[in-house]
C-alpha cells in the first residue's frame, strides 16, 4: 500500500535543523502530520538511520517544543524517519534513494528543497532520473 513521503534535501542545515524539524515534531505531537506520513532526511553528511536519529533529537532538544517532548512524542516521530546520503549532483548517488522510495511504497511524494537555488535543476533532474517525478509528485523551493 502506498505511503505518503516529505524528502527533505538539506536535511542537515542550519535552516532544517532549527525551523523544519521543529515544526516538524510539533505538527506530529499535534496529531496533525497524516497518518503514515514517512519523512525522509537527504543531506551529504554520511549519516544511517541511527546517527540521524541522534542529530534530530538534538536538534529538538534545542529548539523544538519543550512542552511537547515529555508525551512520548519524540520516538513515534523518530519512528516516522529515515536517512539517505546524497550527493546532489551524482546522478549515481540518488540509486539508494531510489531504493529507498521504492522499499517504502512512495506516493504522493513532496520534495522540500532546504538548499541552494543552484542545486534545485540537479536535484530535479536527478529525481526525474530515478522515476520520483510522477503526477502526485509536488516540490517546495
Amino acid at each position: 500500500m502506498a505511503k505518503p513521503a516529505f524528502l527533505l534535501f538539506g536535511a542537515t542545515g542550519d535552516l532544517a535543523r532549527r525551523m523544519l524539524w521543529p515544526s516538524l515534531f510539533h505538527l506530529h505531537a499535534e496529531g496533525l502530520l497524516p497518518d503514515g506520513l514517512m519523512l525522509i532526511g537527504s543531506s551529504r553528511s554520511d549519516y544511517d538511520d541511527a546517527a540521524f536519529a541522534a542529530f534530530l533529537t538534538e536538534a529538538l532538544e534545542a529548539f523544538g517544543h519543550q512542552e511537547l517532548r515529555g508525551q512520548g512524542a519524540m520516538a513515534s516521530f523518530l519512528a516516522r524517519v529515515r536517512y539517505v546520503s546524497v550527493n546532489v549532483h551524482e546522478a549515481s548517488a540518488y540509486g539508494p534513494l531510489a531504493e529507498l522510495l521504492q522499499s517504502l511504497e512512495v506516493d504522493p511524494l513532496l520534495c522540500y528543497l532546504s538548499v541552494a537555488p543552484g542545486l534545485y535543476k540537479p536535484i530535479c533532474s536527478h529525481l526525474a532520473g530515478i522515476g520520483a517525478v510522477r503526477p502526485s509528485t509536488r516540490l517546495m523551493l
